[in-house]
């Protein structure tokens, strides 16, 4: 899913609606969202896995505090064919 993609799911959701992640595709347990990462590259080793390239040189670990101008845009032309510009949510625990 790409943000485009998410904003549209969640235009019609009213600002003060919490959002929850679960812990897996069948539901078996959720966790609120606690944190946005920085634009950071994915490389996918499958449909449903990968990593982050690099991951040591980005902020993956963003808090609620930050502001606009932290989504300076990576690379969005980057060279490395596997990768691709994206950003990570992360749940509470």
């Amino acid at each position: 899913m790409t943000v485009a993609e998410l904003k549209e799911v969640l235009k019609n959701i009213p600002d003060h609606v919490l959002v929850i992640l679960s812990s897996d595709s069948e539901g078996n347990g959720y966790s609120p969202l606690a944190g946005v990462s920085e634009i950071c590259q994915y490389v996918a080793e499958s449909t449903y896995n990968g990593y982050i390239k690099d991951e040591e040189d980005y902020d993956l670990y963003f808090e609620e505090d930050y502001e606009d101008d932290d989504y300076e845009y990576y690379n969005e032309t980057n060279d490395d064919s596997e990768s691709v510009d994206a950003i990570v949510v992360w749940p509470t625990n």
